[in-house]
């Protein structure tokens, strides 16, 4: 005995490789219109806005290119100084001008020493006076050092200290002329002292000159700002 199909007579199975019509539920479960299938794969293409198959999750950078919000290479982020840059040439000779100070700072000890008279014992005044040279020649190269680093107190400081010696240059020209020096030191001790008191003067005003010099200023602003925002130390 014979059974009719089922669904009733004139009733067609889905033929299971045709879609649905438009507007017609997909025979198997598909709504028309999903995303299309990989015919021999079977992965469905990727929803809109979302990345497909071996895409990254996110846009990359090219290579490169900085990353979103970073800056490019060479450049640094708004508000950030950059390095101060090499230093000038201006910096640097009135830096080896300071230690040429206490070069003469020792000269002038040592000479001062040679040239007491042999009858004269000055040995506690000369034991003091070597001390205050070596403090001096110990400060005066500190003060180098700060300088060619670019430490705008250091410059500061020189202003300072090289002003007051330019103030008090006359009376160490005119001590070196004096009757006790005379009484105390060899014959040819005022001339030479007064030679290396100059001599210094024009040290002083040359550091001075480099140091205030537009292009040195600058420098040193810029290691000061630099400094602050930590891109050097």
């Amino acid at each position: 005995m014979s059974y009719p199909p089922q669904g009733g007579y004139g009733h067609q199975e889905p033929d299971p490789y045709q879609q649905g019509q438009y507007g017609q539920p997909d025979p198997y479960g598909q709504a028309s219109g999903a995303p299309y299938q990989h015919p021999m794969s079977g992965a469905p293409a990727s929803p809109a806005g979302q990345p497909g198959y071996g895409q990254p999750a996110y846009s990359q950078p090219a290579y490169g290119q900085p990353a979103y919000g970073q800056p490019a290479y060479g450049q640094f982020a708004q508000g950030v100084p950059p390095p101060p840059g090499e230093r000038p040439q201006l910096v640097t000779v009135a830096g080896f001008l300071i230690l040429g100070m206490v070069a003469m700072m020792f000269a002038t000890g040592v000479l001062g020493m040679v040239a007491i008279r042999s009858e004269l014992s000055f040995a506690g005044v000369n034991a003091v006076q070597g001390f205050i040279y070596i403090l001096m020649a110990a400060g005066y190269t500190a003060l180098s050092i700060g300088v060619q680093r670019g430490r705008e107190g250091a410059r500061i400081t020189a202003f300072v200290l090289f002003g007051l010696g330019l103030l008090c240059s006359p009376f160490s020209i005119i001590s070196n002329t004096s009757e006790t020096v005379a009484l105390v030191y060899e014959p040819w001790y005022p001339s030479v002292g007064t030679i290396l008191s100059v001599v210094n003067i024009l040290l002083i005003i040359a550091t001075i000159i480099m140091l205030a010099n537009r292009e040195s200023a600058s420098w040193f602003k810029a290691n000061s700002a630099a400094r602050k925002a930590g891109v050097i130390r």
